[in-house]
């Protein structure tokens, strides 16, 4: 077939991508390997480089501040523990089982108590776990790291609860404890009570939910892991022999417009998110919000710079394909045959976060999930309005501006570190952010428009928050 018709058959596939077999070039382009071309991708990289060199920095220094993780609540700690209690409580065994159970709960807490205020609340824990007396062990070993005036009232507090009992602590210091500690305040206060206490049934019933809700997320990931590889397997044979006809269409003409467009989302973004971290420093999603206002200029630069309205959308997937809900069906497929790749790089992610001790957490970690509205903020944020603008942006702008010039695996692999790179989880989490970015750029080069590659994406985070609902409510 001549070059020409094979890009004829190819647009018309996709007409909606770049509407006519040769467009006529654009106003700003400029020859391929000329020196205003060059200069503009060089400053644009630039831009893109110097803002995940901020964001790296930014993120190493909260890890290191109580800016990071909140003194009240350690978001990795509170859901193991939880897990670690539920699974005592529900799960049957011999005493020797359940010893052993024990011990590998306390030694997995051990390693995630990492600051002073951790310890104590590690020794609550094990206060549930193997007694009053264990508790007194870990509290005097923690004693000498803490220096804040809060921190030496909650030790001499739960040194309190542990030899005199809760009913000896006075109720300022009761609401003291809960305030600094939490979940492990409420714990520490509810030990040695019957369940049927108001405040223990509530303490042991998160403790079981997360268990609970762990075991079946875990289940379901099993499943869905094994399909998908049962998926992807089929969607390889049938690629490899030409059954299956990838729709993403490539632009004739070289342009800089679309890396134009992502430099400067990604330049608003970063200084946005930065200024209110530091003006509003307790505000949640402040910076995510404001930067939904510096969206529409960076996805509409293409614009000015001479791109067509549907070449606009072309390139950054903005159409239909072949319909909404088959469009959408396709990426939510494409996501289940990703998951085997998911599976494993999340096991690597959290080798690496176990064994540097980091803190791979996300501020909607720390959200309110109490509450109808800010439940539905929590899924509006992570299911809509994240899928919304990163497939825009991630696997539109950039991933076009990439496919220009490149084949889809180097496209997919640099989009999707860069995507991986701007999460605030930290390095140790870039193995799964990236695969998961990496997928989803496979699933945008298969059904060509961003509807399917959102899907996918809008699906894993609502996963992952109704998972964060269920186990810290």
């Amino acid at each position: 077939m001549r070059r020409g018709a094979h890009l004829e058959h190819r647009l018309t596939l996709n007409p909606i991508a770049y509407p006519t077999p040769q467009p006529p070039p654009l106003p700003y382009s400029q020859p391929a390997g000329s020196g205003r071309s060059r200069l503009i991708t060089v400053i644009a990289w630039i831009v893109i480089w110097g803002c995940l060199a901020v964001v790296a920095y930014a993120n190493w220094r909260a890890a290191r501040t109580a800016g990071r993780v909140e003194a009240t609540e350690h978001f990795q700690l509170v859901l193991t523990s939880r897990i670690v209690l539920g699974e005592v409580r529900i799960l049957p065994g011999s005493p020797e089982l359940r010893a052993r159970m024990k011990g590998q709960a306390i030694a997995q807490l051990t390693k995630l108590a990492t600051e002073p205020g951790d310890k104590l609340r590690v020794a609550v824990v094990i206060g549930e776990v193997e007694g009053g007396k264990a508790a007194l062990e870990r509290l005097d070993s923690a004693a000498p790291q803490l220096k804040t005036p809060e921190g030496k009232a909650d030790l001499a507090t739960l040194r309190t609860i542990y030899t005199s009992g809760a009913d000896a602590v006075p109720p300022a210091a009761r609401d003291e404890l809960i305030g600094h500690q939490g979940w492990f305040g409420k714990l520490a206060l509810s030990f040695g009570r019957p369940d049927s206490d108001p405040l223990r049934a509530q303490v042991m019933r998160a403790a079981e939910r997360a268990f609970v809700a762990t075991l079946a997320v875990e289940g379901t990931a099993t499943i869905a892991a094994l399909v998908g590889l049962g998926l992807l397997i089929v969607a390889m044979i049938q690629l490899a022999s030409g059954r299956i006809h990838l729709c993403y269409g490539r632009a004739p003409t070289l342009t800089t417009a679309f890396l134009e467009s992502f430099a400067l989302y990604l330049a608003g973004y970063v200084a946005i998110g930065l200024s209110a971290r530091l003006l509003a420093p307790r505000v949640m999603y402040l910076g995510m919000l404001l930067s939904l206002l510096w969206m529409p200029i960076a996805m509409l630069w293409p614009l000015a710079r001479g791109v067509s309205w549907a070449q606009l959308k072309g390139g950054l997937g903005w159409y239909v394909g072949r319909g909404v809900l088959r469009e959408m069906g396709a990426g939510i497929v494409g996501y289940i045959a990703g998951l085997p790749l998911v599976v494993i790089a999340m096991i690597v992610s959290l080798i690496l976060t176990t064994r540097t001790g980091s803190n791979a957490s996300h501020p909607i970690m720390f959200g309110e999930t109490h509450g109808v509205w800010p439940i539905v903020e929590l899924y509006l944020l992570a299911s809509v309005l994240a899928p919304l603008v990163e497939e825009t942006m991630f696997r539109g702008a950039l991933f076009t501006h990439l496919r220009q010039r490149h084949g889809w695996l180097l496209s997919a692999v640099v989009s999707a570190f860069i995507f991986a790179a701007l999460h605030p989880q930290g390095w140790t989490f870039i193995p799964v952010l990236g695969t998961m970015g990496f997928v989803f750029a496979g699933i945008r080069e298969w059904r060509g428009t961003f509807l399917a590659s959102a899907a996918a994406h809008a699906l894993n985070n609502g996963v992952m928050v109704t998972v964060l609902i269920l186990a810290m409510r």
